[in-house]
């Protein structure tokens, strides 16, 4: 064979090579083209999610601000609540007081001492402290006892 028939012989197998390489390039096209669709695809599927991710954001948000709006009603409520029943206390006690005012013995000249309605001893008229101790005790041991004066 000659240089010819191997530059005829070159020149086919460069054909098959090409017309090989142009088989490729069609297929990558076909899936350049499939890839590109199902880009644009998961992109509106990502737009909807996205979407719908934030209409839950907006609508979790909106009754937390109702929930803290209740929570500050329940807070001023329990504080009316307490100072009701710090006024109900406070009239208890007055009440009580003007009770025990009025269970007091009233006297024309105010209230006066135990002493003066029988109850208790006037100055003077206390009774009579005990006798001093006789003569100290010695306990067995020779020591004086402790009630003993100490001379």
């Amino acid at each position: 064979m000659g240089l010819s028939a191997l530059a005829g012989a070159s020149i086919a197998v460069a054909a098959m090579a090409g017309a090989t390489v142009a088989a490729e390039v069609e297929q990558l096209n076909d899936v350049a083209t499939k890839l590109k669709t199902a880009l644009q695809e998961g992109t509106a599927k990502l737009s909807e999610v996205v979407s719908r991710c934030e209409e839950e954001a907006t609508e979790e948000a909106e009754p937390s601000l109702e929930s803290a709006v209740e929570a500050e009603e329940l807070e001023q409520d329990e504080l009316e609540a307490e100072e009701k029943t710090e006024k109900a206390k406070e009239k208890a006690e007055k009440k009580e007081q003007k009770e025990e005012q009025a269970e007091a013995p009233e006297n024309e000249e105010g209230n006066l001492p135990p002493q003066s309605e029988g109850k208790g001893k006037a100055k003077g008229h206390e009774e009579a402290p005990p006798p001093p101790a006789s003569e100290p005790e010695e306990s067995e041991s020779g020591g004086v006892s402790p009630g003993a004066e100490v001379k």
